[in-house]
């Protein structure tokens, strides 16, 4: 059902970027698609919602945390054939776009905002963290899927949910 809803919605952008040549003018068509004609947005009230870390919740809300917002962005991209990867900066999680010249970051918590690497910089640096390239790796599948357990482990174990922590914890330890 989900994989005919991202179906749906490339074929609802493929028409307005196909003969679109600049890079940035591709992300804006797609951020403009999904932060403001599909609503997708940041649950800024509710981070922690265990929701927010489960995809069909998040397309179906149309609200999420960065690593699932960007989760959408990114399964559309690849319907799309754009290049567009994950990036999983410490305590963030972003897109990027690799075509044309210029690297283009997207915060998809922050409706699509588009950053630069120095922009991306000072926020690792303001989060406390020293700059280190590895940060700017693209992230794998199985390690956005492992990330986003560890997210659901947070808020599991906030909330006493001990058998759900040991189910994911066991997950993770077959994926790595």
């Amino acid at each position: 059902q989900y994989k005919g809803i991202l179906d749906k919605m490339a074929g609802e952008v493929r028409p307005r970027i196909k003969s679109l040549r600049r890079s940035a003018e591709v992300v804006k068509v797609l951020t403009q698609y999904l932060f403001h004609e599909m609503g997708f947005h940041g649950n800024t009230v509710s981070y922690y919602d265990p929701d927010n870390s489960y995809l069909n919740q998040v397309i179906d809300r149309r609200v999420g945390i960065p690593i699932t917002l960007s989760l959408v962005m990114w399964l559309l991209a690849k319907r799309l054939g754009l290049p567009l990867v994950g990036v999983g900066l410490p305590g963030h999680f972003l897109i990027r776009y690799e075509g044309g010249r210029n690297e283009i970051y997207i915060d998809t918590f922050n409706r699509g905002r588009v950053l630069t690497k120095e922009e991306c910089t000072r926020f690792i640096k303001a989060a406390g963290y020293r700059y280190r390239e590895e940060y700017f790796l693209t992230t794998t599948p199985p390690e956005v899927l492992v990330r986003m357990m560890r997210n659901l482990i947070f808020v599991y174990n906030q909330v006493k949910e001990t058998q759900r922590v040991e189910w994911l914890s066991r997950y993770i330890e077959v994926i790595l």
